[in-house]
Protein backbone atom coordinates (compact mmCIF):
# COMPACT_ATOMS: atom_id res chain seq x y z
CA UNK A 1 0.00 0.00 0.00
CA UNK A 2 2.83 2.36 0.92
CA UNK A 3 4.64 1.60 -2.33
CA UNK A 4 1.48 2.25 -4.33
CA UNK A 5 1.02 5.63 -2.64
CA UNK A 6 4.67 6.45 -3.23
CA UNK A 7 4.35 5.60 -6.94
CA UNK A 8 1.25 7.76 -7.24
CA UNK A 9 2.99 10.67 -5.52
CA UNK A 10 6.06 10.26 -7.74
CA UNK A 11 3.87 10.20 -10.86
CA UNK A 12 1.94 13.25 -9.65
CA UNK A 13 5.15 15.11 -8.92
CA UNK A 14 6.56 14.29 -12.37
CA UNK A 15 3.31 15.49 -13.93
CA UNK A 16 3.48 18.76 -12.00
CA UNK A 17 7.13 19.24 -12.99
CA UNK A 18 6.26 18.52 -16.63
CA UNK A 19 3.40 21.05 -16.54
CA UNK A 20 5.63 23.65 -14.87
CA UNK A 21 8.46 23.16 -17.39
CA UNK A 22 5.93 23.31 -20.24
CA UNK A 23 4.55 26.58 -18.88
CA UNK A 24 8.06 28.07 -18.63
CA UNK A 25 8.88 26.99 -22.20
CA UNK A 26 5.60 28.45 -23.47
CA UNK A 27 6.20 31.70 -21.56
CA UNK A 28 9.74 32.10 -22.94
CA UNK A 29 8.59 31.25 -26.48
CA UNK A 30 5.78 33.80 -26.22
CA UNK A 31 8.23 36.38 -24.88
CA UNK A 32 10.47 35.76 -27.90
CA UNK A 33 7.74 35.57 -30.54
CA UNK A 34 5.43 38.39 -29.36
CA UNK A 35 7.49 41.34 -30.71
CA UNK A 36 8.16 39.46 -33.96
CA UNK A 37 4.51 38.56 -34.56
CA UNK A 38 3.27 42.05 -33.67
CA UNK A 39 5.88 43.47 -36.05
CA UNK A 40 4.61 41.16 -38.81
CA UNK A 41 1.04 42.24 -38.03
CA UNK A 42 2.00 45.95 -38.13
CA UNK A 43 3.77 45.54 -41.48
CA UNK A 44 0.83 43.65 -42.94
CA UNK A 45 -1.58 46.30 -41.62
CA UNK A 46 0.52 49.03 -43.26
CA UNK A 47 0.55 47.28 -46.64
CA UNK A 48 -3.21 46.70 -46.59
CA UNK A 49 -4.08 50.18 -45.28
CA UNK A 50 -1.82 51.99 -47.74
CA UNK A 51 -3.34 50.05 -50.64
CA UNK A 52 -6.87 50.85 -49.41
CA UNK A 53 -6.08 54.57 -49.00
CA UNK A 54 -4.56 54.87 -52.48
CA UNK A 55 -7.45 53.02 -54.13
CA UNK A 56 -10.11 55.02 -52.27
CA UNK A 57 -8.55 58.42 -52.99
CA UNK A 58 -8.14 57.70 -56.69
CA UNK A 59 -11.67 56.30 -56.90
CA UNK A 60 -13.14 59.37 -55.16
CA UNK A 61 -11.16 61.80 -57.31
CA UNK A 62 -12.46 60.01 -60.41
CA UNK A 63 -16.02 59.72 -59.09
CA UNK A 64 -16.22 63.39 -58.08
CA UNK A 65 -14.31 64.45 -61.20
CA UNK A 66 -11.90 66.57 -59.15
CA UNK A 67 -9.37 68.76 -60.94
CA UNK A 68 -7.16 71.68 -59.98
CA UNK A 69 -9.66 74.39 -60.90
CA UNK A 70 -12.30 72.75 -58.69
CA UNK A 71 -10.12 73.13 -55.59
CA UNK A 72 -7.92 76.16 -56.22
CA UNK A 73 -9.41 79.50 -57.32
CA UNK A 74 -6.90 81.92 -58.78
CA UNK A 75 -7.14 85.63 -58.00
CA UNK A 76 -5.48 88.10 -60.37
CA UNK A 77 -4.53 91.75 -60.03
CA UNK A 78 -5.50 94.42 -62.61
CA UNK A 79 -2.39 93.52 -64.61
CA UNK A 80 -3.46 89.88 -64.92
CA UNK A 81 -0.84 88.55 -62.50
CA UNK A 82 -1.85 85.86 -60.03
CA UNK A 83 -1.83 87.47 -56.60
CA UNK A 84 -3.53 84.80 -54.48
CA UNK A 85 -4.95 81.30 -54.56
CA UNK A 86 -8.13 80.59 -52.61
CA UNK A 87 -9.43 77.14 -51.86
CA UNK A 88 -12.89 75.81 -52.49
CA UNK A 89 -13.45 74.63 -48.91
CA UNK A 90 -16.78 72.98 -49.75
CA UNK A 91 -15.17 70.79 -52.41
CA UNK A 92 -12.23 70.01 -50.15
CA UNK A 93 -14.44 68.98 -47.24
CA UNK A 94 -16.58 66.81 -49.49
CA UNK A 95 -13.52 64.94 -50.76
CA UNK A 96 -11.99 64.61 -47.27
CA UNK A 97 -15.21 63.30 -45.77
CA UNK A 98 -15.90 60.79 -48.52
CA UNK A 99 -12.31 59.50 -48.37
CA UNK A 100 -12.37 59.09 -44.57
CA UNK A 101 -15.71 57.26 -44.59
CA UNK A 102 -14.71 54.92 -47.43
CA UNK A 103 -11.25 54.13 -45.99
CA UNK A 104 -12.63 53.41 -42.53
CA UNK A 105 -15.35 51.18 -43.97
CA UNK A 106 -12.92 49.16 -46.08
CA UNK A 107 -10.43 48.76 -43.21
CA UNK A 108 -13.17 47.52 -40.86
CA UNK A 109 -14.11 44.92 -43.49
CA UNK A 110 -10.70 43.24 -43.11
CA UNK A 111 -11.63 40.29 -40.89
CA UNK A 112 -9.57 37.10 -40.72
CA UNK A 113 -7.27 38.13 -43.55
CA UNK A 114 -5.33 34.95 -44.35
CA UNK A 115 -1.64 35.17 -45.10
CA UNK A 116 1.46 33.09 -44.43
CA UNK A 117 4.81 33.88 -42.87
CA UNK A 118 7.93 31.76 -43.16
CA UNK A 119 8.85 30.07 -39.88
CA UNK A 120 12.40 31.38 -40.22
CA UNK A 121 11.09 34.96 -40.17
CA UNK A 122 9.55 34.36 -36.72
CA UNK A 123 12.93 33.33 -35.30
CA UNK A 124 14.16 36.89 -35.64
CA UNK A 125 17.41 35.61 -37.18
CA UNK A 126 18.49 37.28 -40.41
CA UNK A 127 20.00 34.03 -41.70
CA UNK A 128 16.63 32.26 -41.57
CA UNK A 129 14.49 35.20 -42.67
CA UNK A 130 12.02 34.06 -45.35
CA UNK A 131 13.05 30.42 -45.00
CA UNK A 132 11.23 27.35 -43.77
CA UNK A 133 7.62 26.20 -43.89
CA UNK A 134 4.86 28.80 -44.08
CA UNK A 135 2.91 29.48 -40.90
CA UNK A 136 -0.72 30.54 -41.56
CA UNK A 137 -1.87 33.67 -39.70
CA UNK A 138 -5.17 35.55 -39.60
CA UNK A 139 -5.36 39.33 -39.31
CA UNK A 140 -8.28 41.58 -38.40
CA UNK A 141 -8.21 45.39 -38.67
CA UNK A 142 -10.12 48.34 -37.30
CA UNK A 143 -9.23 52.00 -36.96
CA UNK A 144 -9.91 55.70 -37.37
CA UNK A 145 -9.05 57.98 -40.28
CA UNK A 146 -8.19 61.68 -40.63
CA UNK A 147 -7.42 63.61 -43.81
CA UNK A 148 -6.02 67.08 -44.51
CA UNK A 149 -5.07 69.01 -47.61
CA UNK A 150 -1.54 70.30 -48.03
CA UNK A 151 -0.21 72.81 -50.56
CA UNK A 152 3.29 72.62 -52.02
CA UNK A 153 5.12 75.03 -54.33
CA UNK A 154 8.27 74.15 -56.23
CA UNK A 155 10.25 75.73 -59.03
CA UNK A 156 9.32 74.41 -62.46
CA UNK A 157 11.53 76.63 -64.61
CA UNK A 158 12.31 80.29 -65.25
CA UNK A 159 9.51 82.38 -63.74
CA UNK A 160 7.40 79.22 -63.39
CA UNK A 161 6.10 77.56 -60.24
CA UNK A 162 4.46 74.17 -59.90
CA UNK A 163 1.62 74.21 -57.41
CA UNK A 164 0.67 70.81 -56.01
CA UNK A 165 -2.25 69.89 -53.77
CA UNK A 166 -1.81 66.78 -51.64
CA UNK A 167 -4.26 64.88 -49.49
CA UNK A 168 -2.50 63.63 -46.35
CA UNK A 169 -4.35 60.67 -44.87
CA UNK A 170 -3.51 59.45 -41.37
CA UNK A 171 -4.93 56.13 -40.23
CA UNK A 172 -4.68 54.75 -36.70
CA UNK A 173 -5.06 51.02 -37.13
CA UNK A 174 -5.63 48.33 -34.52
CA UNK A 175 -4.30 45.07 -35.92
CA UNK A 176 -5.05 41.74 -34.29
CA UNK A 177 -3.52 38.35 -34.84
CA UNK A 178 -5.32 36.21 -32.22
CA UNK A 179 -3.43 36.77 -28.97
CA UNK A 180 -1.12 39.41 -30.45
CA UNK A 181 -2.76 42.87 -30.71
CA UNK A 182 -0.84 45.91 -31.94
CA UNK A 183 -1.51 49.54 -32.89
CA UNK A 184 -0.03 51.35 -35.88
CA UNK A 185 -0.29 54.79 -37.40
CA UNK A 186 -0.12 54.81 -41.19
CA UNK A 187 0.39 58.10 -42.99
CA UNK A 188 0.04 58.45 -46.75
CA UNK A 189 0.27 61.51 -49.01
CA UNK A 190 -1.45 61.44 -52.38
CA UNK A 191 -1.21 64.06 -55.10
CA UNK A 192 -4.74 65.24 -55.91
CA UNK A 193 -4.09 68.02 -58.42
CA UNK A 194 -1.33 70.23 -59.76
CA UNK A 195 -0.67 73.02 -62.23
CA UNK A 196 2.16 75.27 -63.37
CA UNK A 197 1.79 78.97 -62.52
CA UNK A 198 3.50 81.72 -64.50
CA UNK A 199 4.99 84.60 -62.53
CA UNK A 200 5.84 85.18 -58.86
CA UNK A 201 4.71 82.71 -56.22
CA UNK A 202 1.27 83.87 -55.01
CA UNK A 203 -0.15 83.61 -51.52
CA UNK A 204 -2.07 80.45 -50.80
CA UNK A 205 -5.21 81.11 -48.77
CA UNK A 206 -7.67 78.76 -47.14
CA UNK A 207 -11.21 80.12 -47.14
Amino acid sequence: MFRLCLKRWTLRRKTLVFIFVGFIVFFLADLKLRPLITSVAANRAQVISTSIINDVVHDEISRQDVNYSDIALLEKDPNGHICAINTNIKKINLLKTSVCIAVQKKISEIKNDDYKVALGTLTGTELFNGRGPKIPLKLSLSGSVKANFRSNFETAGINQTKHQLYLDVSTKVFALIPGYPTNSTIETSILVAETVLIGDVPKFLVK
